[in-house]
C-alpha cells in the first residue's frame, strides 16, 4: 500500500473517533456539564469553546462569579467571555444582527439560544410589553469605569417573528445581583488523551511511510534499469 492510502485511512479513522476536522460543520449544541442530562454547556464546534448557561450565574453579582473562577471553586476553569468573543458565538449560530431594533429573519437563531442559555421574562414599555430574553456581562467593549460591565441582549417577542439583539445597550453594576442579569462564562475544549496519542502514532507512521516509499521508488527505479 502506497503511504498516500495509509495517510487516507488514518483521517478516515480520525473521523471516526470524533476528532475535530475542517469538514465538521459549524454547530452550537448543548452538552452535559456537571451530571449527565443537565445540558448546562453550549459546544460551539466550529471554536472548541464550552459555553457556560447564563442560567447558572443569574442573580448572582459579576465580582461574585469571578471569585469562584479560582482553583478549586464552583466555576474553576472558566473565564470570563469578551463582548467579541459573544459576537462569534452570535454567529456561529446564526445571529448577526444587534442593532436593538425589533426585527425579523432571526427568530429561530434567537429563541433557541435563548432557550438553551436560560430565559426569563421581560417586562418593558414598548412594541412588545412582554418578550423572552437572556442577558450575560462580558468583559471588554467601549471604555466603562470599574464599577459597570456592558451586557449583551437576546430577546424574542411571542409574535413568532421579531427578535431584538443587542450588544452595547446594557451595562450593570459589578456589585448588583439581579434575576436577569448573568455572567458569559467560557472554557476552551481539552483535547483527549486520545487525540495526543493518535497524533503521535500518525507522526511516527508518517515517518515510516516517507522511508518506506523512497525504499519502493528506489526499487521501481533499480526494477527499470
Amino acid at each position: 500500500m502506497k503511504p498516500r492510502n495509509i495517510l487516507a485511512g488514518l483521517f478516515i479513522c480520525a473521523l471516526g473517533a470524533g476528532i475535530p476536522t475542517q469538514l465538521t460543520l459549524a454547530a452550537v449544541v448543548d452538552i452535559d456539564w456537571q451530571a449527565p442530562g443537565d445540558a448546562k454547556l453550549m459546544l460551539d464546534t466550529d471554536t472548541g469553546m464550552q459555553w457556560l448557561d447564563l442560567s447558572v450565574t443569574a442573580n448572582q453579582t459579576f465580582n461574585g462569579v469571578v471569585a469562584k473562577l479560582a482553583p478549586g471553586q464552583t466555576y474553576a476553569g472558566f473565564r470570563v467571555a469578551t463582548q467579541v468573543e459573544v459576537l462569534t458565538l452570535w454567529s456561529h449560530a446564526g445571529i448577526t444582527n444587534y442593532e436593538r431594533e425589533w426585527t425579523i429573519g432571526q427568530y429561530p437563531a434567537v429563541s433557541d439560544m435563548v432557550q438553551k442559555l436560560g430565559p426569563t421574562t421581560m417586562i418593558e414599555p414598548g412594541l412588545f410589553t412582554v418578550a423572552t430574553h437572556t442577558i450575560g456581562m462580558v468583559d471588554g467593549g467601549p471604555a466603562l469605569d470599574g464599577s459597570r460591565r456592558w451586557a449583551t441582549e437576546l430577546t424574542y417577542a411571542p409574535d413568532g417573528v421579531s427578535t431584538r439583539t443587542s450588544v452595547n445597550y446594557y451595562t450593570w453594576d459589578v456589585a448588583t445581583a439581579d434575576m436577569h442579569y448573568s455572567t458569559w462564562l467560557v472554557r476552551p475544549v481539552p483535547l483527549p488523551g486520545t487525540f495526543w496519542l493518535l497524533m503521535t502514532g500518525i507522526i511516527g507512521i508518517s515517518g515510516c511511510c516517507r522511508r518506506a516509499h523512497a525504499s519502493w521508488e528506489s526499487g521501481v527505479q533499480i526494477s527499470k534499469r
